[in-house]
C-alpha cells in the first residue's frame, strides 16, 4: 500500500445531498480530507430502523459495525462468526435488495447480470464468493456511515471515484470493495480519517 493511494480526498461532512454516481469528487466539494463525525462521551448515534416484510426485525441495535452490516443486509450479524457463517451458508437474494435500498449497487461487482437476475428471480442463495463480495460491501458501507455519521454522505463517497491508486483510472471506494485488497484498502483509508493520520 503506498502513500499516495493513502492521500485520496475523503469528502467533507455535511448533511447535502448525495451526489451523483457519475459526479467527480471535485465537483461534489470533495477536496479535503475530513475529521471523523462527533465521538463525544455519552452520545450515541443511532439509526432509524425500518421493518421491511422477510427481513429480520430483532437484529442488534446499529452501535457497532456489525450491528449496522446486518441493517444493510437484512440479517442478524453481532460478530465475525456470525459474518463467516452467513458467507458459508450463502447469503439470500434478500441481502442483495436490502443493500440496494440502502446505496447504489453495482450489481456488476458481485456477478454477472444474468446470474443475479436469476438469483433475484428464483429466491436463490448466493455462492460463497458472491456472497463475500456482498459482506465486503456492507462492511465498507458500515463503517463509512460510522466514519460520516449519515448514510448520505458516506453513501456519495463510497460511489465517487478518485484516484486511490496510483497510474490506474479513478475508482470508487465500493468498486474497490468488490476484491479483498481493495477492501483492506477503503478500510485503511476510513481509519486512519477516524483517528486523524491524514
Amino acid at each position: 500500500m503506498t502513500d499516495t493511494a493513502m492521500t485520496a480526498p475523503i469528502p467533507k461532512p455535511g448533511k447535502s445531498k448525495r451526489a451523483p454516481r457519475s459526479t467527480p469528487l471535485a465537483k461534489a466539494g470533495m477536496h479535503t480530507a475530513l475529521k471523523p463525525a462527533d465521538k463525544t462521551p455519552g452520545k450515541v448515534r443511532t439509526m432509524a430502523r425500518t421493518k421491511a416484510p422477510g427481513r429480520v426485525a430483532d437484529a442488534p441495535p446499529a452501535h457497532s459495525v456489525f450491528g449496522r452490516m446486518g441493517q444493510l443486509l437484512g440479517e442478524h450479524i453481532e460478530s465475525e462468526f456470525d459474518v463467516v457463517k452467513l458467507v458459508n451458508l450463502g447469503l439470500p437474494s434478500s441481502a442483495l435488495e436490502s443493500l440496494s435500498d440502502a446505496i447504489d449497487v453495482d450489481y456488476k461487482l458481485i456477478a454477472p447480470e444474468s446470474t443475479i437476475r436469476r438469483r433475484l428471480n428464483e429466491k436463490q442463495h448466493f455462492t460463497v464468493d458472491e456472497s463475500e463480495r456482498l459482506m465486503r460491501m456492507a462492511r465498507v458501507t458500515s463503517m463509512a456511515e460510522e466514519l460520516f455519521g449519515d448514510r448520505s454522505t458516506a453513501s456519495a463517497w463510497l460511489s465517487a471515484r478518485a484516484n486511490y491508486l496510483p497510474d490506474v483510472e479513478p475508482i470508487s471506494p465500493l468498486e474497490l470493495s468488490a476484491t479483498d485488497s481493495g477492501t483492506r484498502l477503503v478500510e485503511a483509508m476510513i481509519l486512519r480519517t477516524a483517528h486523524g493520520v491524514f
